[in-house]
């Protein structure tokens, strides 16, 4: 039995939600229900009071890049920012564009960053590549639809997910899947539901919630299958999930007021220490 618990996190109904290697857990707050709180990027190890360490208006999504990086992403198009881990945020060259979006992930193996774009912006709505900070490049043919939910399955392939919902792109709702990266979307089987979240394990399967249930696409192949034996769901589907390096799951929304966190037993994962070795030169020692 696996039971969904709250942690306690002060930073009220936030769209974004990442957890670093080291296990500093980062949120986004916006306007659109920032619940007291300044719209921004909240960061802390603490999970009772995060520290307010940017301030992003319209704050969505946010992914963990290379070792301790982390990505946010400005919903209203003003960019995509960058910190390289514990350090001040910038915008990530080039900016996002000026469309609404609200996903974003990051490919470690290829350094590329994806975003999705959400139908009603000004500019296209599709799933946009840059590679090692290049031009951003529209790689599916998605159009007019909206597109909510990205993510990377880098522990298999690279695989990339999006998930489409909403009145546009009839016949195109559910989660669309770009094996290793490359060629056509695919739209996926199973329980699928295109307003869901998405997010990948560090073992490789990959998850999506929708209305109190987790489903599960087992090594990213396959239906999406309905995990059962979970308690006290959070309730409406979250906005964004997010695993730690050692397989806890993690959801929020703007609905909710906390961060929850869930144990899977088969995503558990040896708990390994991570240490920071120090040297200096200061007399005569290396």
């Amino acid at each position: 039995m696996a039971t969904w618990t709250q942690m306690g996190f002060t930073t009220r109904q936030s769209y974004g939600l990442c957890v670093s290697p080291g296990g500093t857990f980062y949120t986004n707050s916006t306007s659109a229900g920032g619940g007291g709180r300044l719209n921004g990027i909240y960061r802390g190890v603490n999970m009772a009071d995060p520290d307010y360490v940017f301030a992003m208006p319209s704050a969505y999504g946010m992914c963990n890049g290379a070792g301790e990086a982390i990505f946010g992403q400005n919903y209203n198009g003003a960019g995509i920012y960058y910190s390289a881990g514990g350090g001040a945020f910038s915008a990530v060259i080039p900016a996002s564009g000026s469309y609404p979006a609200y996903g974003v992930a990051y490919n470690i193996s290829t350094d590329s960053l994806y975003q999705t774009g959400r139908f009603g912006g000004v500019g296209p709505t599709d799933c946009f590549r840059s590679v090692a900070g290049g031009a951003w490049a529209n790689i599916s043919s998605l159009n007019n639809v909206n597109m909510v939910g990205c993510a990377v399955n880098n522990a298999i392939d690279g695989s990339v997910y999006v998930a489409i919902t909403g009145t546009y792109g009839a016949g195109q709702v559910g989660i669309w899947k770009q094996t290793a990266g490359s060629g056509s979307f695919v739209k996926q089987t199973g329980l699928l539901w295109g307003d869901s979240t998405l997010c990948a394990s560090p073992s490789g399967n990959v998850y999506n919630y929708y209305s109190g249930n987790l489903y599960k696409q087992t090594a990213g192949v396959g239906d999406f299958v309905l995990v059962t034996g979970i308690t006290n769901a959070p309730g409406a589907t979250p906005i964004s999930m997010a695993f730690d390096s050692y397989g806890n799951l993690y959801s929020c929304s703007q609905t909710q007021s906390d961060v929850y966190k869930l144990t899977l037993p088969e995503e558990e994962l040896p708990y390994i220490p991570i240490y920071s070795v120090y040297w200096s030169n200061i007399g005569g020692n290396a």
